[in-house]
């Protein structure tokens, strides 16, 4: 199947493939595939995604901030380019920018939990317990109100091992 029939799997599919071959040492194929794919194709937002995802499999955290601050303007509500952004702000440990770029991923989709672990653990690792507490409870429930009670088993855990901390 091509993008036209289902768009959304197709992309995160084709980011999945470019996780892999980082994991099996070929990534310098993926991101030479998707430098030309986006080359090809500027105007499409997922495109876009997938080379900001690959940059960050690459682990080029500088790139993918600057490649972010430069096609955010082009395409500000794809959520995936804020999750992004503010996943690399907080490996450059620049923590406020991280948070902005999380919540304005927030502010465009609440459905996805990607977004939301990103926080979690960040406030976690920065030792802010209320915040990381209040964030898992909230992956929790929001699992929870969509059927997820297996997968809501480790957030709420989380949330415990916080609470006992603060």
């Amino acid at each position: 199947r091509g993008p036209e029939e289902d768009s959304e799997t197709y992309y995160r599919v084709k980011r999945g493939k470019a996780y892999m071959l980082f994991q099996l040492g070929k990534g310098n194929e993926a991101l030479k595939a998707q430098e030309e794919a986006y080359a090809a194709n500027p105007d499409n937002p997922e495109e876009a995604v997938c080379l900001i995802s690959v940059y960050f499999d690459a682990k080029q955290y500088e790139k993918v901030y600057e490649f972010y601050q430069k096609v955010i303007a082009k395409f500000p509500n794809e959520y995936n380019l804020h999750c992004y952004g503010g996943d690399a702000c907080k490996e450059l440990k620049n923590y406020e920018q991280a948070f902005i770029c999380w919540q304005k991923a927030l502010d465009l989709n609440t459905r996805w939990y990607d977004v939301k672990y990103s926080m979690a653990f960040c406030y976690e690792e920065l030792g802010e317990y209320q915040k990381a507490y209040d964030m898992w409870i909230r992956i929790a429930e929001d699992g929870e109100r969509e059927g997820f009670e297996i997968e809501s088993k480790m957030p709420r855990e989380r949330a415990e091992k916080c609470r006992e901390k603060f």
